[in-house]
């Protein structure tokens, strides 16, 4: 038997953790800081990137497999995370071209 999940398990995984990303981040501090639960959504946005692994059709894109790899070096800081938000919006500019 295979440890990968299929391609709906992982949908239905991800869903669920995004769901739970927002009601943390609406519970102020029962549920944890800002800070944890952006963190939670950086963690969502990994596993977003690694969908292709078990989606099948779905292609790896070297854009977002560049960003997730900056997140191991990056602070969890505003201006951080801004500078990711440039990236993408300099990328979205280059994909509507």
């Amino acid at each position: 038997m295979s440890d990968k999940k299929s391609g709906e398990e992982y949908i239905f995984e991800l869903a669920g953790y995004l769901v739970t990303c927002a009601a943390m981040a609406l519970s102020g501090e029962r549920e944890g800081s800002p800070r944890y639960s952006a963190n939670r959504f950086l963690i969502a946005l990994r596993k977003l990137v690694d969908s292709p692994v078990y989606v099948e059709g779905l292609a790896d894109d070297p854009f977002l497999r560049g960003i997730v790899d900056k997140l191991d070096d990056i602070k969890l800081e505003h201006e951080e995370l801004q500078g990711l938000q440039m990236e993408f919006a300099v990328e979205a500019s280059k994909r509507l071209d």
